[in-house]
């Protein structure tokens, strides 16, 4: 790809700001002195800045062609973004490329190809059983457990041992807050929004990968309180949550 103008450049833009921090970006070049047949080596690094345009590789100096080399973009941030990038030609914008980053995705360009390279996902499963110890499960708060790695919930499934009816609520805190339910974790410490996991009445079973409203991502030491909104007659409940590692 050449720049041969002082008013040609490659520029970035999300089409959201970032989460936590703005994706890392490193770009080369060569440029060519048209005026000696010279050669010079040039490279730079930035970040993206959210949804404000971001130039990668700025325009050369006069009498100057600047023949791009490699782009490299990673996203660091914690979620994923939609991604363009664009050839400004004196103010005409012409898109490169465009599509979705996830976590960790790196985009790069080289010899005149973009390539993107989608991190690879691990994934776990983080059960929690409610138990009555022979009677019905009662309502209320039944315990925590700690995250081991940080992560994001794809999907959550219930599993009564029975056929009836539970909600369980689930809360967060960090490990810091935590202090068994005095403070924390509490209702307002919910992440299920208005969508709690649950088996309606004369269900065993439900799952749901929707997850609408919900707040799926967590940290490496979070705490995840279980709370049960209600019951019919369930003696035993399992809740697992299916994750994505990060």
């Amino acid at each position: 790809m050449i720049l041969d103008t002082t008013t040609k450049s490659i520029e970035i833009t999300m089409g959201e700001a970032k989460t936590t921090v703005d994706m890392d970006i490193v770009s080369s070049w060569a440029d060519i002195d048209t005026a000696t047949t010279t050669y010079a080596d040039g490279a730079t690094d930035t970040t993206s800045n959210g949804v404000s345009v971001v130039t990668l590789v700025a325009a050369p100096a006069a009498s100057t062609v600047r023949r791009i080399k490699t782009i490299n973009i990673w996203n660091t941030d914690s979620v994923q973004h939609n991604v363009t990038i664009k050839y400004n030609d004196n103010g005409t914008k012409r898109v490169l490329w465009t599509g979705v980053m996830l976590v960790n995705a790196q985009l790069t360009y080289t010899n005149g190809t973009w390539s993107l390279v989608a991190a690879q996902t691990f994934q776990s499963a983080i059960e929690y059983v409610i138990d009555g110890t022979g009677s019905t499960i009662v309502t209320g708060y039944k315990g925590s457990l700690e995250m081991p790695f940080s992560g994001t919930i794809i999907a959550v499934t219930l599993l009564a041992d029975q056929t009836w009816a539970i909600v369980v609520d689930i809360w967060k805190s960090t490990y810091a807050q935590f202090d068994a339910g005095a403070t924390h974790p509490v209702a307002a410490d919910k992440i299920t929004a208005s969508t709690p996991p649950t088996i309606t009445a004369t269900g065993s079973k439900s799952q749901d990968t929707t997850l609408t409203g919900w707040t799926t991502s967590f940290s490496k030491g979070d705490i995840l309180g279980f709370n049960v909104n209600s019951v019919t007659s369930i003696v035993r409940c399992t809740i697992s949550l299916k994750v994505n590692r990060s």
